[in-house]
């Protein structure tokens, strides 16, 4: 708690990611308990940047979603440019709930499609337009597209529908899965207008995230890439992860044992955290960079950690490939990296100790 004080004390704004992954509400009692420990421990009243909601948030009846987020926003003060955001399943989409959600605020909704879309899909893109949706989003994550037909036939029906954002299946993005289907991807979604901003995910050229990513301006929660500038991440419910500059937090997995912590010990439902040592949040804002900006630097010494002496070598293999851009005390990852985002980032994590001061 000392650590998002202190974080708050330099900037009073707040992501609130809340998981609903079934429908009790005893568990709206926990995630409204859960808020209460955070705001009464809080020093400042918060600003809230992004509400989040994933799980099962629209198969919530709309009465059950209507008090929890009056209880939420209750607390903390909205600011002009608060995004108010929904992930749900497309089997788990009830009309009402979405209304509601519409009516309150929510614009931008993210679609788990885990099976080829269809022409349900259709009608549910056109319903969700209907009600104000501003952006929508398809996650294909889980949608087979493991050949070349497969990935025809997915992206063509969801191009056909125009999302603002569309995040495809690792496996399809990699060239590693086979080179036909990876091309193949990329070539439809770039000829559609969609450009890739890391991580396998796909926005069109319009959407405000690659403005913001062109800007210097993109980041990186726990729950995906937002224009969101803010430092603190708070997330309710069992499973969330939260965060701030130098500290993680996980609530407990088990739904009995995260609302057990909340209604019954009166306490924060933590299974684990770590607070973030200096080099630590120096690997992990150069982490953020690679993520969103697309290159980082150590040049000033403040910047330089023993975790870069490993990265270096790598990225210096990495190179050869022209998988990743070097030059002295820079790494930039290049068009044809977008694919290895994850395996450029992935040096960072701890492995070496040695000095970076000839890097």
């Amino acid at each position: 708690m000392d650590a998002l004080n202190r974080s708050l004390a330099r900037r009073p704004e707040i992501n609130l990611y809340v998981n609903l992954p079934r429908c009790e509400e005893t568990y709206i009692d926990a995630l409204l308990g859960e808020f209460a420990i955070y705001r009464n421990a809080l020093l400042r009243r918060p600003r809230l940047r992004q509400l989040y909601l994933g799980g099962a948030p629209t198969a919530w009846p709309p009465d059950s979603l209507m008090r929890l987020l009056d209880g939420l926003l209750a607390e903390v003060d909205s600011v002009a440019s608060s995004a108010f955001v929904v992930a749900s399943r497309c089997k788990d989409l009830r009309h009402s709930s979405l209304a509601v959600l519409a009516e309150r605020g929510f614009d931008g909704l993210t679609l788990e499609v885990d099976q080829p879309p269809d022409n349900s899909l259709d009608r549910t893109v056109a319903t969700v337009r209907d009600l104000g949706y501003r952006s929508i989003g398809f996650d294909l994550g889980n949608t087979p597209t493991g050949s070349t037909y497969a990935v025809k036939r997915t992206l063509t029906h969801a191009l056909a529908l125009r999302p603002e954002q569309l995040t495809l299946s690792r496996e399809c993005s990699l060239v590693s899965s086979g080179p036909e289907p990876c091309t193949t991807a990329r070539r439809m979604l770039e000829d559609a207008g969609y450009r890739d901003i890391g991580l396998d995910h796909f926005v069109h050229a319009q959407d405000e995230l690659l403005r913001a990513q062109q800007q210097g301006l993109l980041h990186h929660t726990p729950t995906g890439y937002t224009t969101a500038d803010c430092t603190v991440n708070l997330s309710l419910g069992s499973t969330s992860i939260g965060d701030c500059p130098d500290a993680y937090v996980q609530n407990e997995r088990e739904v009995s044992a995260y609302q057990y912590g909340v209604l019954v010990r009166k306490d924060l439902p933590l299974s684990r955290g770590h607070t973030l040592n200096r080099d630590e949040q120096i690997t992990r804002q150069h982490t953020q960079n690679l993520l969103c900006r697309g290159f980082t630097d150590w040049k000033d010494e403040s910047r330089r950690c023993p975790a870069l002496a490993h990265a270096v070598d790598q990225w210096n293999a990495m190179a050869v490939d022209a998988v990743v851009r070097r030059s002295p005390f820079r790494v930039e990852v290049t068009e044809s990296g977008h694919p290895y985002l994850r395996d450029i980032c992935r040096p960072l994590l701890p492995g070496d100790t040695q000095s970076v001061a000839q890097a």
